[in-house]
């Protein structure tokens, strides 16, 4: 069963900018309890990178740009698993003799 996650890494920035920087992205992989290595489409594992939320500033508190944005990317990683089980439960149901699924159920489910 697929599985969405956030992932982070280093963020790749010029050498004029100073700090340390770390990507976020929201990454769904193929099925729960494997990490990828890294944030790509051609990581094992991964079936593609729903969101990047790219480069962002760390600092010492949780006010930085990148504590928010790893809030706002769980977030949505668990509003994506929501919907996903939701759409599982109507597809019990249409089994058992319940609504027909729309074809856009069925695509979420593939």
């Amino acid at each position: 069963m697929r599985d969405w996650i956030v992932m982070t890494a280093s963020g790749q920035m010029p050498s004029r900018c100073k700090g340390r920087y770390r990507r976020v992205a929201v990454v769904e992989i193929e099925e729960a309890g494997i990490v990828p290595k890294m944030i790509s489409e051609r990581a094992k594992g991964v079936r593609r990178i729903v969101r990047d939320y790219g480069p962002k500033s760390v600092g010492k508190t949780e006010a930085c740009a990148y504590q928010r944005t790893l809030v706002v990317a769980n977030a949505f990683a668990e509003r994506l698993r929501g919907q996903h089980a939701a759409a599982i439960a109507r597809v019990a149901d249409a089994l058992n003799g319940g609504m027909a699924l729309s074809a856009t159920e069925m695509a979420m489910l593939d």
